[in-house]
This record gives structure tokens, sequence and C-alpha cells, in this order.
């Protein structure tokens, strides 16, 4: 037997959700997490399915204390952002290329706090 379907689009994840060190923007076309030494861009809407479950991918770009010369651009790597939407929280799995660890990020929407940014 087939699945069930509504017929409706999934809706995409709009809002702002914050964490421990990281604040993230959600729009219908993609999203931007902040983090105190490092930006983390979605390309394109994120739209989980019926269980909360979504993959996107991005890039995420360090930074990283003291000067930096003028003509070096920050490294933009690929990453992979795996989440699983319940209610107002957003678990995130954040796999960047080249990186051994994942980093597991626990948002809340409507939370923002406070960064201390590389000096």
């Amino acid at each position: 037997m087939p699945p069930v379907t509504t017929g409706t689009a999934p809706e995409a994840l709009t809002g702002t959700y914050g964490g421990d060190r990281v604040n993230a923007t959600f729009t219908a076309n993609g999203a931007r997490l902040d983090f105190d030494c490092a930006v983390a861009e979605i390309d394109g809407a994120v739209l989980p399915g019926s269980d909360g479950r979504f993959v996107a991918r991005g890039r995420y770009l360090a930074d990283h204390a003291g000067p930096i010369a003028g003509d070096v651009a920050p490294k933009a790597l690929a990453a992979v952002f795996e989440g699983w939407l319940a209610g107002d929280t957003l678990r995130l799995e954040l796999k960047v290329t080249g990186e051994p660890a994942t980093q597991v990020l626990t948002l809340v929407r409507g939370k923002r706090v406070k960064l201390v940014r590389c000096l």
C-alpha cells in the first residue's frame, strides 16, 4: 500500500535559535549560524520531514584570534548539517570536511546568546 500524503509540500524551517555559543537564523532561503569564532551557512531552504529530520549542505568558515593578513581570505569548508526538530528544540550535527570531530548543537527557538568574538 503506498504511503498516505496530504498533498502539501514540507514547510521551510524559519526563525531564530540559540544554544551554547551559537546563534542561528533560518529563512526560506537557507540559514546562517554565528559562533564565537566561526560562521556556517546552509544553502537553500531547510525542509524537515514529517519526523522533524533533515539533511542540508553548506559551508563553514573558521576565524581565529589575532591579526589576519589583508591578502588572506578565510577558507570556506564544505559542511553537512543533520538536524532533528522537536517542538522548539533543534538538535543539529555539523560535520565539516577535513575535521575529525562532529559538532553537536542543541538550539532553542527564540533564544539568543551573547557571542564573544575572536579578538
